[in-house]
């Protein structure tokens, strides 16, 4: 690939897309597996993000000699569509309420156990850096966040760069460190058992001195008595990826989420309750709203229940006002205080979140019965 020359690419490449497919495994008792669409795209765009790294000055995506490659994988689209083989859009998992619950509750014995004060810090970083949870932990040192405050209270702050899994560094990644991008805040909740900054102080204090990583293995004789819970040997990259897994069964959380799980739960949430995409974007590090719809579902369950039970009213002939919204102002207000609360304080808010608002209305009957909106008025009644 790094020396044929475009044309020859191109024609490879329009047999490579028809016939790719994923490797077979147990789940799928050996049949026969199709990419879904967004996998291909996603493959095609590796690929040219490898002519691009070897210095060649290709663009399997827009280069003319690429035409008809492209247009085999786009006809290749609508005949999957057409045999009824085209699968839907599959979005990470976000974690449901009751389940953010149960491992709030598990985390909040972090600081009696060594086991469960790494996953703490673990998740809670995941959480408020919107990290996919293996690549940025896995830079982390010891020195790498500054503990800082303000007028609202204390936080911290990442004081260097990390390496995104798709970006190496370079102009693009200092560019955006130059708009801000890397200054996101992890308030303390003092009021919570499960304070981010506390349990990551702690963490620090019971590491042995002579580490450089932030995460490390543990004693395994350690007690909550012990001085030193970690060793100065740093954990291996893979391991971060069990550690949700670890989390939820000891939380006795039955579905199978992934790391990548936790960065769709904070952008679904930040979403749900109205954040502009751009603040969104700010805590994930997506370059482009496209880019971060591929995380955001976009309804919640609450809503899509709520439009359905709107259309089987109306279906019925009736008239009622239903609320457009799952959570109240006040609701919404306190849900805002995410990284100032705690996980803790966030899934009990969550949990009692009011669901839907049903009232069925006598149009005749009233005073403006009619939805209405006023704004610095003054009303006499005689």
């Amino acid at each position: 690939m790094i020396s044929v020359d475009a044309n020859t690419l191109a024609e490879r490449l329009s047999h490579f897309y028809i016939a790719v497919r994923p490797k077979t495994n147990a789940e799928n008792n050996g049949k026969d597996q199709l990419y879904h669409k967004s996998s291909l795209i996603n493959i095609r765009c590796a690929i040219n993000r490898f002519l691009t790294d070897n210095k060649r000055e290709i663009d399997i995506i827009r280069d003319k000699e690429f035409k008809i490659a492209n247009g085999v994988l786009d006809g290749l689209f609508k005949e999957r569509t057409r045999l009824g083989l085209s699968q839907p859009v599959t979005h990470k998992k976000v974690i449901e309420p009751h389940d953010l619950s149960k491992i709030s509750t598990y985390l909040e014995k972090a600081t009696t156990s060594p086991v469960i004060l790494r996953q703490a810090v673990w998740y809670l970083i995941s959480i408020h850096f919107v990290t996919r949870g293996m690549e940025f932990h896995h830079q982390l040192k010891m020195d790498s966040f500054e503990f800082n405050e303000d007028e609202t209270g204390e936080f911290v702050t990442l004081n260097h760069e990390t390496q995104p899994k798709t970006h190496q560094g370079g102009i693009a990644l200092a560019a955006r460190a130059v708009e801000g991008h890397t200054e996101k805040r992890m308030y303390a909740s003092p009021q919570s058992t499960c304070c981010p900054v506390k349990l990551l102080k702690l963490l620090i204090e019971k590491t042995e001195k002579s580490a450089t990583s932030l995460f490390n293995q543990y004693y395994k004789e350690a007690t909550p008595e012990t001085d030193k819970w970690y060793a100065a040997k740093p954990l291996s990259k893979r391991t971060f990826s069990k550690f949700l897994n670890e989390i939820c069964k000891a939380a006795s959380v039955e579905t199978n989420y992934t790391p990548h799980c936790l960065r769709a739960t904070a952008i679904t949430y930040l979403s749900d309750l109205g954040y502009e995409s751009r603040h969104i974007m700010f805590m994930s590090n997506h370059k482009s709203e496209s880019s971060l719809k591929s995380y955001n579902r976009s309804m919640s369950s609450n809503q899509k229940k709520t439009m359905s039970s709107t259309l089987s009213t109306m279906a019925a002939g009736r008239k009622h006002v239903e609320s457009t919204s799952t959570m109240s102002t006040m609701d919404v207000s306190a849900l805002r205080t995410v990284s100032e609360t705690g996980v803790s304080t966030v899934t009990n808010l969550i949990s009692s979140t009011t669901s839907v608002h049903k009232n069925e209305v006598n149009p005749s009957v009233g005073f403006c019965p009619t939805r209405s909106i006023f704004k610095d008025c003054t009303f006499h009644f005689n």
